[in-house]
């Protein structure tokens, strides 16, 4: 385990409001930094800066909000990303149990036509 894995199991309350991330790392690789802080700290955005030449599909899967690419960087892209990151993860947060009370709505309303319609 790379050294930024073990300093993530030491956070104990994070104090940031978005992690930012390069996938490489001296001693690890950022995709695992991504996946362990995004299963410890959901609720905090991680947003990935990259020169290396990987899919963001596969970076935004393993839990990052966005990628951003070093070698078509601009000055403005950093602020933006992180303002949008921020942003799409608060939508999300309060939509949340929104999304959870549907869910349970679903659910009861697949158990009631199953209880209604068995012969």
């Amino acid at each position: 385990m790379g050294d930024a894995v073990k300093r993530i199991y030491a956070i104990d309350k994070p104090v940031v409001d978005i992690m930012l991330i390069d996938l490489k790392l001296p001693n690890g690789h950022g995709k695992e930094v991504v996946r362990k802080f995004q299963g410890l700290f959901p609720q905090i955005p991680s947003v990935i800066i990259t020169g290396l030449d990987i899919s963001s599909t596969e970076l935004i899967q393993e839990g990052a909000h966005d990628v951003i690419r070093k070698k078509n960087m601009h000055s403005e892209d950093i602020p933006r990303t992180i303002y949008r990151a921020i942003a799409r993860h608060q939508v999300r947060a309060d939509y949340k149990p929104i999304r959870d009370e549907l869910a349970g709505m679903i659910r009861d309303a697949k158990a009631d036509s199953s209880k209604c319609c068995k012969k």
